[in-house]
This record gives structure tokens, C-alpha cells and sequence, in this order.
């Protein structure tokens, strides 16, 4: 009987991300684009969610910035904000 070697991997959680950074985010996250309104005080910006998809496999991403709890990455030839808490250092 020949036993198979299992690899695992470990994913990490920082905050030391800056941009220009590649990124890992798993699958099954939900990656926002947001539409500023343009109405609001300029002290006091509004988001509003103007699309939204949930990735279907694991995908390494280039961070772009950060807002609140969100980091912006490049995905899939456009700009989307991901939760903070879904976004890992690269392996």
C-alpha cells in the first residue's frame, strides 16, 4: 500500500499589506464594486454598492489600496474591494 504525502497549507493573516502587493483570496468571497453618490458632502462619503460577484476558486489578486475594511485588488481585469478579513499573504 503506497501512502500519499499530504501538503498543507497555512494562510496568513497581516496587516502589512501595501499596494502593489500579490494578494490571496479563497474561494467563495465576495468581492464588491462600489458607485460613490455623488450628492454627498465631500466630508462625508457614501458608498453604494453598484455590482458584486462571489469568486468560485481560490485566486491570487494585486492589492490596489485599502478603504475602511476593505481592500481594493485587481481581479479579473477590474477593480473590486474585498473584506479585509478575506484577503491573505500570498504563499
Amino acid at each position: 500500500m503506497t501512502r500519499v504525502k499530504q501538503k498543507t497549507i497555512t494562510l496568513m493573516k497581516t496587516n502589512k499589506f501595501k499596494k502593489g502587493d500579490l494578494v490571496f483570496i479563497p474561494s467563495e468571497v465576495r468581492l464588491i464594486q462600489f458607485q460613490n453618490e455623488e450628492n454627498s458632502p465631500a466630508t462625508e462619503l457614501q458608498l453604494l454598492v453598484n455590482n458584486h460577484i462571489t469568486t468560485n476558486k481560490p485566486n491570487r489578486v494585486l492589492l490596489m489600496g485599502s478603504l475602511d475594511n476593505y481592500c481594493k485588488v485587481y481581479y479579473n481585469g477590474e477593480y473590486w474591494f474585498a473584506n479585509k478579513e478575506d484577503v491573505y499573504e500570498d504563499f
